[in-house]
């Protein structure tokens, strides 16, 4: 009897379990998405965008790579990125006026919605009540995209809002 109740115990709690492991297949494959690996290969605090406004640009090339490093001061760590498997994409958060602003990218993949690839980041800021240096500050990331489709593409932030408009 004892065995009888932990069996109908066992199953009751591991039915929703079941009903998603089961019933999620059909559904799953068919609203799959179409993502591309999105990697971040530098980031930095004091990236030399002197706007308030965040801004977003594109490299296609390797010229242009060493041009966006150059013209924040980033250095890549690890191996040389290759422009034939990747686009790469330099985030400005916008130049802050303290020390404590970071982006973060929030997944690992973009996915296109439409014709644009969306590449969602974090924004962080420093808590109201933190001591933080005075000096000012301007948060950049530097991604690799995954080449896969060379379409617009929109970063948005955490919320869901367009940190600019769409780049190609």
């Amino acid at each position: 009897m004892a065995i009888e109740k932990k069996t109908c115990l066992m199953i009751l709690l591991t039915l929703p379990f079941w009903i998603t492991a089961t019933g999620c297949r059909a559904p799953c494959i068919q609203g799959s998405m179409e993502v591309a690996a999105v990697r971040v290969l530098a980031a930095g605090t004091h990236c030399g965008h002197d706007d308030p406004a965040p801004r977003v640009r594109m490299a296609d090339t390797l010229a242009d790579l060493e041009r966006l490093l150059a013209d924040t001061g980033l250095g890549l760590a690890g191996s040389q990125p290759d422009p034939a498997r990747e686009r790469f994409i330099l985030i400005h958060q916008g130049l802050r006026p303290t020390l404590g602003y970071r982006l973060e990218l929030a997944g690992d993949h973009a996915r296109l919605e439409g014709e644009t690839w969306v590449i969602r980041v974090i924004h962080h800021e420093p808590p109201p009540d933190a001591v933080t240096a005075q000096a000012l500050s301007s948060p950049c990331l530097l991604l690799g995209m995954e080449r896969t489709q060379d379409r617009p593409v929109r970063v948005e932030d955490q919320d869901g809002n367009p940190m600019h408009g769409p780049s190609k």
